[in-house]
């Protein structure tokens, strides 16, 4: 099996990428490339995680780099979290839902795709023969973000993708 990695921002996806080319398949130049655009005759892979804490982890990236500023604008993750999909989709595509890269679980399905679950990634890559996977650290930050209830909305679309998957 020749394997594509599909590099989903804020979801391990650079560990991913360098672990599937390592073992000989190819990765994704940046964050563009969607399962629709893998190349025929190749498996994509890719990593999903929960909506809220890739959310978190995101506006995490940003604080901790702070390079345009969002943290000067939006100084916690809730007054972040309550400014709203049309403020998220200024600070780039760590943003963005899964499904903009994966589509739908129905087409993870017809396209035969490999998605693994974020908490379970080192296991299943094992799993499947990839080895050389660096240890994530595995949080869960819900309870951390009052405002969870519009990131929730807003990504529902990657919620029910991970309940068809994985029965989450």
């Amino acid at each position: 099996m020749s394997l594509f990695a599909l590099r989903i921002p804020k979801a391990a996806s650079d560990s991913l990428g360098n672990a599937v080319v390592a073992a000989g398949g190819e990765a994704a130049e940046g964050h563009d490339v969607r399962l629709a655009n893998v190349p025929k005759g190749m498996t994509a892979i890719a990593i999903l995680r929960d909506p809220v804490d890739r959310f978190r982890s995101a506006y995490d990236m940003h604080w901790n780099t702070d390079t345009n500023g969002i943290v000067r604008r939006y100084p916690s993750v809730d007054a972040f979290a309550e400014a709203g999909p049309d403020v998220w989709a200024e600070w780039g595509q760590a943003f963005k839902p899964s499904s903009w890269w994966l589509s739908s679980a129905a087409y993870v399905r017809k396209r035969r795709a490999i998605v693994i679950p974020y908490e379970r990634m080192r296991d299943v890559l094992f799993e499947i023969g990839i080895r050389g996977i660096r240890p994530t650290h595995v949080t869960h930050i819900r309870h951390e973000l009052r405002s969870a209830k519009r990131v929730i909305e807003h990504y529902a679309a990657d919620y029910a993708m991970r309940e068809a998957l994985f029965g989450e």
